[in-house]
């Protein structure tokens, strides 16, 4: 059991950081299992602003070219890259070439993923949006 330990200053500290770490840990993959089931397992937190925005567009509409993903990306472009290869290998994201400039590539979420994201966001929106305005 993990305990609040008094440090002197006021302030209090973990007693136990390394069994606090594994839980937290244990905590985040039931999340995920919870609202995103098995496919979003083995997705760093730093490529999930990508796979909002990759929701967001899709849902608008809008045409992402890989380029245009790993450019606004706040991770190194091989990270990205290396990243979708292994999405689209397990086929949470869809590629395929641009029909207008055929150097390109486009991107968007996979039907599975667009719906256990879009699930995700509806659960979560009615408790965001209230404090929002």
């Amino acid at each position: 059991m993990v305990r609040l330990n008094d440090n002197g200053s006021g302030m209090q500290e973990l007693h136990e950081p390394e069994v606090t770490l594994v839980f937290a840990r244990h905590l985040l993959t039931a999340f995920r299992k919870l609202y995103f089931g098995s496919w979003a397992m083995g997705i760093p937190a730093t490529f999930w602003p990508i796979i909002l925005d990759l929701f967001i567009s899709g849902e608008e509409g809008v045409k992402l070219s890989l380029a245009d993903v790993y450019l606004s990306a706040a991770i190194p472009k091989a990270t990205v890259l290396r990243m979708f290869a292994r999405l689209v290998t397990v086929g949470h994201v869809i590629r395929y070439p641009d029909p207008r400039d055929g150097r390109r590539s486009l991107v968007t979420l996979s039907d599975e993923a667009r719906v256990a994201v879009g699930r995700f966001i509806d659960q979560h929106a009615t408790r965001v949006l209230p404090m929002a305005g």
